[in-house]
């Protein structure tokens, strides 16, 4: 199934049901609940629902750090989408971790501490948290998309020099640059140089030289890709 058609719908589930409405001493938990739509977390939840069983949390602060789990799912939504319900909803999570001061939008009294300077996100002992938000759980991933998430391509002229003369019988060259993410544009050409369009937004591009018969046979190929930086 083709992500975009069922994955914002995801995106829309985690921003709404998934979120924990009980409050604590006057302050909302507002992250999710744990293990939500789980065996165990089952519907109904809120502060009537099966509390005991979708906590996993005993503070608000506890709450709030089950969030990266899913901010990256609602940054993917918002960017097919461009939806402002999911920018409300992700807004909503980013903030209850991170609004530490009261000038910050969404600030609400509770954020983040364990993640200030000598929290206990930096025990040596719990580097599992760094990877829990930072790694696999991208939570970056909601300024980006903040941002307008994936930008423009930022297209340059690539202009790569060969020697045809150097391969007996080679009439033309098919030129290959392999951009970082991994898909790659060509161009054959037979005089020198020959001009290929790389992305700046990746960085260093890898280019391929390959030798071909006016039949289009392969008689040679570069013996490792060139390294070439692209801004």
């Amino acid at each position: 199934m083709y992500a975009p058609s069922w994955l914002p719908g995801i995106a829309t589930w985690l921003g709404t049901t998934a979120v924990n409405t009980d409050t604590i001493s006057g302050v909302l938990y507002r992250g999710p609940y744990y293990g939500v739509g789980g065996t165990v977390c089952g519907a109904p939840y809120g502060p009537f629902g099966n509390l005991n069983n979708c906590y996993g949390a005993g503070t608000v602060q506890e709450s709030r750090e089950l969030s990266p789990e899913l901010v990256a799912a609602i940054s993917t939504g918002y960017c097919l989408t461009g939806s402002p319900n999911l920018l409300a909803y992700g807004d909503n999570y980013y903030s209850s971790m991170f609004a530490k001061f009261p000038s910050n939008a969404g600030y609400d009294g509770g954020w983040i501490a364990d993640m200030d300077i000598n929290g206990f996100f930096w025990n040596l002992l719990a580097g599992k948290w760094w990877g829990f938000f930072w790694g696999y759980g991208r939570t970056q991933s909601w300024v980006s998309a903040r941002q307008g998430c994936v930008s423009a391509p930022i297209n340059r002229t690539l202009n790569v020099g060969f020697n045809l003369a150097s391969i007996p019988n080679a009439t033309q060259v098919r030129v290959t640059l392999t951009k970082p993410d991994g898909t790659s544009v060509t161009n054959t050409c037979t005089s020198s140089p020959c001009a290929v369009i790389a992305d700046a937004r990746e960085g260093s591009h890898l280019v391929t030289l390959t030798y071909l018969s006016a039949s289009g046979s392969v008689l040679a190929i570069s013996s490792e890709p060139e390294v070439v930086d692209v801004n």
